[in-house]
């Protein structure tokens, strides 16, 4: 069955079963996401809804991240401390040329785990 569906993603997208690391690539990625996006915690949100890949772009060293907002075990950090969760597991949703790349993966991670999850 899986590889049905991966065939089927792949001629429909361009991506398998893991679209965090598109075959073709992502526009604007420049080194893919290190993070298994089918087995991430369901976070109750503070603004309502339900998150998963709750994330927030970051320059660091000229490099431009993608990194997550919600930890392993379901907890919401603010923005400084995502950024400290990051220099110590190095885990992200991908590097990028820029910020708009990033913030464009963002969206299309939200998009693609709404549609998973059926949110």
């Amino acid at each position: 069955m899986q590889d049905l569906l991966n065939k089927i993603l792949q001629g429909m997208y361009g991506y398998g079963l893991n679209p965090a690391i598109p075959e073709r690539g992502f526009p604007g990625m420049i080194k893919p996401g290190n993070i298994n996006i089918y087995n991430r915690p369901l976070v109750k949100n503070p603004k309502g809804g339900t998150s998963t890949v709750y994330s927030m772009g970051v320059n660091l060293d000229g490099n431009q991240y993608l990194i997550p907002r919600i930890t392993d075990d379901g907890k919401i950090l603010s923005e400084r401390e995502a950024v400290e969760n990051f220099k110590k597991t190095n885990k992200h949703f991908g590097v990028f040329e820029s910020p708009e790349a990033s913030t464009q993966h963002a969206m299309y991670l939200h998009n693609q785990q709404k549609s998973f999850y059926n949110l």
